[in-house]
C-alpha cells in the first residue's frame, strides 16, 4: 500500500485546518457584499455567448454538444440549471461560491506543497480569498470563475497527486484541464495534450504504485474525457474548418492589430477590396446581419440548419454570435490579419504596448489593471461604494508583485529548492498554463485582459507565495535556523520524491 508524505511542521507551523482560513474570509467578503446590496448579476440578454433559454430548452444535448456553440462547457451548464426555472439563479450561485471556495483552499494547498510549510499555504489562502476579485466574479454569471477553478484544480490535482499519489488527484487534473477547455473555448486541444506530456514522470509513478482496480478506474475515466474533447474538436474541424471550439479567434486577432494601426495604415493595405473595407468599416463582434453579404456567404449544407446556428436574434433579443455565417466571416479577419502582419511584422509585438496615438492602454496595462474594475461588473462593485473602491486598491499590487516572485523563482529554481528535485519540477511546471495563457491573452485579445487575468489570479497567488516562502526558507539556512526547514519528507525521513522510495503496491 502507497504510504503518505507528511508535511513536516517546524516551530510555529499552524495545523493544516489553517489552509481553510482564506476560504472562510472568502465567505465573510462575499457575505458583506451581499449586504452592501451586491446580487448576482445574471443578464442573458447583455451576454453574447450566452444562447437564449428559450432555443436552450428546445435544443437537443446532441444538438447542443454538436455544434460550434462558444462557450460549450457554460451554455451546456445553463441548459442545465434552466431546468429548475425560477430556482435556477439560487443554483448558479451556490456553484459560483463553492468553486470560490475550494478555489481559494485549493491555492493555499499549492503553496503549501511547493514550500513544504502550511504558514506560507495560510497566507496565499487569505490573499486569495481576500482579492476583490474572488468575490466580484463569483457574483458574476459567466465563465471566468469556472475557468479560474478548473485551471487551479489543473494544478492542484498534479502537485498532490505527486507529493500523496493520489490516483483521485491525478484523475482530477486531466478532467479539469479537459473541462478548461470546453469553457474556456481558445484552449486548444493541444494545450491538454502538452500538460499530461509535461507529467509523464508524476503520471507513471502514481499509476505505477496505485492498486489495479483504482488504476484502470483513472485510466477509464481519463481516456473517456479526452476521447470526449477529441472528438468535439475533430467535430469543430471536419464540420467547420476550426482547430478550436472558438469561432471568434481570428476576429480577436484583427482587433488586436488594430489596435497598433491608424485609419490611414488600415485603408492603404485594405486598398480596393470593397468587401473586406466594409467588414472593417461594421467593426468587430457585431450582430452578423449587420456585415455585407459577401462576407457571410457559407455552403448550406454547413452545420446543418440547426436553429442554434441558423437564427440571427435569440428570443430575448441577444444577438446570435455563433451563427453559422460567422464562420465565413472568420476568413475576412484571417485575409486582414495575414496582410497587416506581412505590411508590419513589428504590429503584433507592439499589440500589448499603450499606444498614444490610437488612445490604447496595451494589453499588458490591462492584464495588470485591478480586474475589479470592469465594465461587466461595475453594478455590484458600484454597490460598495468607497469601501469597494479601498479595497480595490489595497490589492492592486498583487498580479505585478506574484508575477514578478514567480519570474525570480524560476531564474533561482535550483538554489530554492535544492533539497527538493520534484518540488522544483512541479514548481516549473506549475507556471507553464500561467505563462502560456498569459501570452496569449497579450497577444490574441484586447479590451478585456483585465478580465482574463482573473482566471490565472489564484495560481499567480499560490506560484508566487511558493517562491516568497522558498526565498524565506533560503535566508533561514543562510543564517543557521534549521528547524524552520519546509522539506516535505518521507515517514522513513528520506528526502520525498512525491512518493516514499518504500512506497508499493498491494
Amino acid at each position: 500500500m502507497l504510504k503518505p508524505v507528511h508535511i513536516l511542521r517546524g516551530r510555529g507551523e499552524p495545523s493544516a485546518k489553517w489552509l481553510w482560513s482564506g476560504s472562510f474570509l472568502y465567505l465573510l467578503l462575499f457575505g458583506l457584499a451581499w449586504l452592501s446590496g451586491a446580487r448576482l448579476d445574471f443578464d442573458r440578454p447583455r451576454i453574447l455567448q450566452f444562447i437564449g433559454s428559450e432555443e436552450l430548452q428546445q435544443a437537443s444535448w446532441s444538438e447542443l454538444l454538436n455544434i460550434h456553440s462558444q462557450p460549450l462547457g457554460f451554455n451546456a451548464v445553463l441548459k442545465f440549471t434552466d431546468q429548475f426555472g425560477v430556482n435556477s439563479e439560487v443554483i448558479l450561485v451556490i456553484g459560483l461560491v463553492t468553486m470560490a471556495f475550494l478555489g481559494v483552499w485549493m491555492t493555499a494547498d499549492i503553496a503549501c506543497r511547493l514550500t513544504g510549510s502550511t504558514r506560507w499555504g495560510v497566507v496565499a489562502g487569505l490573499l486569495a480569498g481576500a482579492l476583490p476579485g474572488t468575490t466580484y466574479y463569483s457574483l458574476w454569471v459567466f465563465y471566468t470563475l469556472p475557468v479560474a477553478f478548473l485551471l487551479t484544480a489543473t494544478v492542484w490535482g498534479m502537485v498532490r497527486a505527486a507529493r500523496t499519489g493520489s490516483i483521485a488527484a491525478l484523475t482530477l487534473s486531466i478532467m479539469a484541464i479537459v473541462l478548461a477547455a470546453l469553457f474556456r473555448s481558445s484552449i486548444v486541444w493541444l494545450f491538454v495534450i502538452a500538460w499530461i506530456a509535461l507529467n509523464i514522470p508524476t503520471i507513471r509513478r502514481v499509476l505505477r504504485n496505485a492498486t489495479v482496480p483504482r488504476r484502470l478506474i483513472a485510466l477509464v475515466i481519463a481516456g473517456l474525457a479526452l476521447l470526449g474533447l477529441g472528438s468535439l474538436q475533430a467535430n469543430a474541424f471536419s464540420s467547420f474548418g476550426s482547430i478550436t471550439l472558438s469561432s471568434w479567434g481570428a476576429e480577436n486577432s484583427a482587433k488586436a492589430l488594430q489596435t497598433t494601426m491608424s485609419d490611414g495604415e488600415i485603408q492603404e493595405l485594405v486598398g480596393d477590396d470593397t468587401c473586406l473595407s466594409q467588414v472593417l468599416e461594421t467593426g468587430v463582434f457585431r450582430p452578423i446581419d449587420e456585415y455585407p453579404p459577401c462576407s457571410r456567404e457559407t455552403d448550406d449544407s454547413v452545420s446543418g440548419a440547426s436553429p442554434l446556428l441558423t437564427q440571427y436574434f435569440w428570443a430575448n433579443g441577444a444577438a446570435n454570435m455563433n451563427h453559422r455565417e460567422r464562420l465565413a466571416l472568420s476568413e475576412q479577419w484571417l485575409t486582414f490579419s495575414a496582410r497587416a502582419i506581412a505590411d508590419d511584422p513589428t504590429r503584433v509585438l507592439r499589440i500589448p504596448l499603450p499606444s498614444l496615438e490610437n488612445e490604447e492602454r496595451g494589453t499588458v496595462i490591462r492584464f495588470l489593471w485591478p480586474a475589479s474594475w470592469y465594465w461587466l461588473i461595475d453594478g455590484n462593485v458600484n454597490k460598495g461604494g468607497i469601501a469597494a473602491t479601498v479595497w480595490i486598491v489595497a490589492f492592486a499590487w498583487v498580479p505585478i508583485a506574484m508575477l514578478l516572485l514567480i519570474l525570480i523563482g524560476l531564474v533561482r529554481a535550483r538554489h530554492l529548492w535544492s533539497s527538493d528535485a520534484v518540488g522544483r519540477r512541479l514548481f516549473r511546471v506549475a507556471t507553464t498554463p500561467v505563462l502560456v495563457l498569459t501570452v496569449l491573452y497579450l497577444f490574441l485579445e484586447t479590451g478585456e485582459n483585465e478580465r482574463f487575468r482573473v482566471e490565472m489570479d489564484w495560481l499567480l497567488v499560490a506560484l508566487g507565495i511558493s517562491v516568497l516562502g522558498r526565498l524565506w526558507w533560503s535566508r533561514t539556512q543562510a543564517s543557521g535556523d534549521l528547524g524552520a526547514t519546509p522539506r516535505e519528507n518521507g515517514p522513513d525521513g528520506s528526502e520525498a520524491d512525491g512518493i516514499s522510495a518504500r512506497a508499493r503496491s498491494t
